[in-house]
């Protein structure tokens, strides 16, 4: 679906976040205030918990990349991103990161709406893109 058709019919309310890192036994390393929680498992729950209790199914989110992360088989990886995805309120659009690489058809399936690759943005007239200058990128 094109994100053109999805951006001109936005939701009762739009919400923008980045990073959650699903599945990410990094994290910890990264955010040491997440130990508190003590297990990968736990802090995703929070996540889940947290996000419904703000989005409702129909707000529109745009996750500005990193949904997931983590040392997974590519089959574990997809598993993963259907359980997580299917229990997150609200139509789910995705600016890929350098972690989301899973193949779309398995986002789409997982009901996300749009999966944005070259996000470009109008301001004051003038197309721009938006992007991680590389020196910031921990790719």
């Amino acid at each position: 679906m094109q994100s053109s058709y999805i951006m001109n019919r936005l939701s009762e309310q739009m919400y923008v976040l980045a990073d959650p890192q699903f599945s990410c036994p990094y994290v910890f390393e990264y955010v040491p205030a997440r130990k508190l929680f003590g297990k990968i498992e736990l802090l995703d729950q929070k996540i889940i918990e947290n996000w419904n209790d703000t989005i409702k199914p129909s707000d529109t989110v745009l996750c500005l990349g990193d949904f997931m992360n983590g040392n997974h088989s590519m089959d574990e990886s997809i598993r993963r991103l259907g359980d997580f995805s299917r229990q997150l309120n609200g139509k789910k659009l995705l600016l890929r990161g350098n972690h989301d690489n899973i193949e779309t058809a398995k986002y789409y399936d997982s009901g996300w709406m749009s999966l944005i690759e070259y996000p470009l943005l109008m301001i004051n007239g003038t197309m721009e893109w938006l992007t991680v200058p590389s020196k910031y990128c921990a790719c």
